[in-house]
């Protein structure tokens, strides 16, 4: 009997997705004792490398409001006037999600892909959005194959482009 795969026809890209929010805010509690009593070098650029990542997962959830809003334009006249004032619908969720939106894209530039504080607020919001009581965890050694990979393709590409910062300058940038 032949046994076969079927690759490209899954889309697991969901999963993978807010399993990179999971880890990132586990990754984060993880490190966060080291952070706060004087960090060693390799657990500022283990946060460098797990801070590259974000933009990704941002660039999922904006890819998600785009399916949205293109669906609800779809329904517009469907409505007969009865819209809800843009006033009204600016509340916690919509402040959360443009926190997630626009804040990960700082980690690309290097002055900010260390900053502590952007990394605990990144990792409140998101925790925020996906509560420990909502975690998917379907397929989790995938998922931690895929975050740990992930983090040493950063990791790697950071010291090869000489990204990381000299030895001598080890403090953590606030």
């Amino acid at each position: 009997m032949l046994i076969g795969f079927r690759f490209g026809k899954e889309n697991i890209l969901p999963v993978n997705m807010e399993f990179i929010a999971i880890a990132y805010v586990c990754s984060l509690l993880l490190l966060l004792p080291f952070l706060m009593k004087g960090s060693p070098q390799w657990v500022y650029r283990i946060l460098m490398s797990m801070n590259v990542w974000l933009p990704l997962y941002s660039w999922y959830i904006g890819k998600i409001w785009w399916q949205l809003i293109s669906f609800a334009i779809q329904f517009r006249n469907t409505t007969h006037g009865a819209t809800i004032p843009w006033y009204q619908w600016i509340d916690s969720f919509f402040v959360q999600q443009l926190m997630i939106l626009i804040i990960p894209f700082a980690f690309w530039f290097s002055r900010y892909r260390g900053n502590l504080m952007l990394s605990i607020l990144m990792g409140i919001v998101i925790y925020w959005q996906h509560p420990i009581t909502n975690w998917n965890l379907y397929g989790w050694e995938q998922g931690v194959c895929i975050w740990l990979s992930l983090l040493c393709i950063s990791c790697s590409v950071l010291w090869l482009t000489n990204q990381f910062s000299s030895p001598q300058h080890t403090e953590i940038h606030v």
